[in-house]
């Protein structure tokens, strides 16, 4: 199946009949090549209109091969299309697997899992990031680290206070790179889904498209803001979904920190001192993850 999420083109693939349309909820597509068998088909699971993991149906063990669509490994990482490429594999019983390119043939590619995860390398908790535009090429260094610590969405949004993308893409366009630098740091970390980096929208759009059941907060270093610990207390263990704005290195304006208020967004600090926008995302995220996700030394992460 192919998951989908909010505001997102989606395909329905039937043979070669493509419908497209919009959604505003999540939705599942059937996205299975005709001839692939049923014990060995591949399953691609998109999020945001780019594809982000690949999944067989079968229990898989090492030394055990899997066949990959080609359509499926181009779409999620167009380097690993050569044999010897690593890539990680989910298995039927939700196991990941370190996974090579073994051969490649006309639509198909051949892999075989040489290591373990034990189980899934991704968090429960799906965080959104909404990153005020910084200055400079500090928004590739959120993208890589972010991609590291987990989330699952990277929003850039221009606010009152922040630069524009003309602005930020004026000495040499890289906008364009964001999301090539998002699978290169899934590829490094050896995570087995890509985080979409969304196009650079508004605040109040950001604000609307991405507030989620779950908890949604903005950073802010005003006085008249809960503690982060308070906001992810005990009553609040079991969100899935959390949703973290931060702002521009001139902070927000008291417009946008009102406009934020009274669209549902907790406001939260970090303490005392007045951290860079780059620093507050990592620390945030780093919290979120350690309270609510995998970053609390069960899923004994390794280090390089």
């Amino acid at each position: 199946f192919v998951f989908g999420d909010s505001y997102c083109t989606k395909h329905f693939l039937s043979g070669q009949e493509i419908r497209r349309f919009e959604t505003t909820e999540p939705c599942a597509i059937l996205a299975l090549p005709l001839a692939v068998s049923t014990d060995m088909r591949t399953v691609g699971i998109q999020h945001g209109g780019f594809m982000r993991l690949i999944q067989i149906d079968k229990e898989l063990a090492i030394g055990q091969t899997a066949t990959v669509v080609e359509r499926v490994l181009r779409d999620l990482q167009p380097q690993a299309w050569r044999v010897g490429a690593l890539i990680t594999i989910r298995d039927g019983t939700g196991r990941d697997f370190r996974a090579r390119v073994i051969a490649l043939s006309p639509g198909y590619c051949e892999v075989v899992a040489f290591e373990a995860f034990g189980g899934s390398v991704e968090s429960p908790v799906v965080i959104r990031l909404l990153q005020a535009l910084p200055k400079k090429e500090r928004l590739e260094w959120i993208i890589e680290k972010t991609t590291e610590l987990g989330v699952s969405w990277i929003v850039p949004f221009e606010s009152e206070r922040s630069i524009t993308l003309s602005e930020r893409d004026l000495p040499q366009k890289k906008s364009h790179r964001w999301q090539d630098i998002a699978v290169k740091a899934a590829r490094q970390c050896r995570r087995a889904v890509v985080p979409r980096v969304h196009r650079v929208i508004t605040f109040a759009e950001a604000l609307e498209r991405f507030r989620v059941n779950g908890l949604n907060l903005l950073l802010w270093e005003g006085d008249r803001c809960d503690d982060f610990r308070s906001a992810l207390s005990l009553q609040n263990k079991s969100v899935r979904d959390v949703t973290l704005v931060v702002g521009p290195e001139g902070g927000f304006s008291p417009h946008e920190v009102e406009t934020a208020r009274r669209h549902g967004y907790t406001l939260v600090g970090l303490g005392r001192r007045i951290l860079r926008t780059e620093t507050a995302a990592m620390a945030a995220i780093a919290i979120v993850q350690y309270e609510l996700g995998d970053l609390n030394g069960k899923g004994r992460p390794s280090f390089r």
